[in-house]
Formats: structure tokens, C-alpha cells, sequence
């Protein structure tokens, strides 16, 4: 059975983040075509391994920088290690 949505508990890990400083919402959408079947396949792939899945949307680097991008990348890991 393939789930809809992460099992992740997506609130506490935006609460997480945001304590970091990092200017993150909470979503269940991920978006348009490409995003959604990349969302679930990977849904797919979890519940058909016994794992769980995360879509993160990430904005170009002209919105925020790579430096940014890679301090938050890190924070989200360290996250996701706390919750897993």
C-alpha cells in the first residue's frame, strides 16, 4: 500500500528548522508534474522498502544562495537524525 503522504512528523521538523532560523512552511503539496510523480515514486519506493520519504522543494540560487542552501541542507539532515 502505497501512503499519500510522508509518515514524517512534518510539523516538528518545520518547527526544528525554524528554531534554526531557516524560513521554512509546512506543505502536502509538492507541486506540478514533475515534483508529484518525484514525490510518488518515492513513496512507492519507501513503502515498498520500510522506509519513509520527504519532499523538499529547493529554490534557485538566485533566490538563496548556495552557501544558504547547503547551511540548511545540513540543519534538515541533523533533523531528520533527531526524528528517525
Amino acid at each position: 500500500m502505497v501512503m499519500s503522504q510522508t509518515t514524517l512528523p512534518v510539523k516538528e521538523i518545520v518547527t526544528a528548522l525554524r528554531k534554526e532560523d531557516f524560513n521554512v512552511i509546512e506543505s502536502y503539496d509538492a507541486g506540478r508534474f514533475v515534483c508529484n510523480y518525484v514525490y510518488y515514486h518515492s513513496l512507492c519506493h519507501a513503502a515498498a522498502h520500510g522506509t519513509r520519504s520527504l519532499f523538499v522543494h529547493v529554490p534557485l540560487f538566485k533566490m538563496i544562495d548556495k552557501e544558504q542552501q547547503m547551511q540548511f541542507a545540513e540543519a534538515l539532515l541533523h533533523v531528520l537524525a533527531a526524528f528517525c
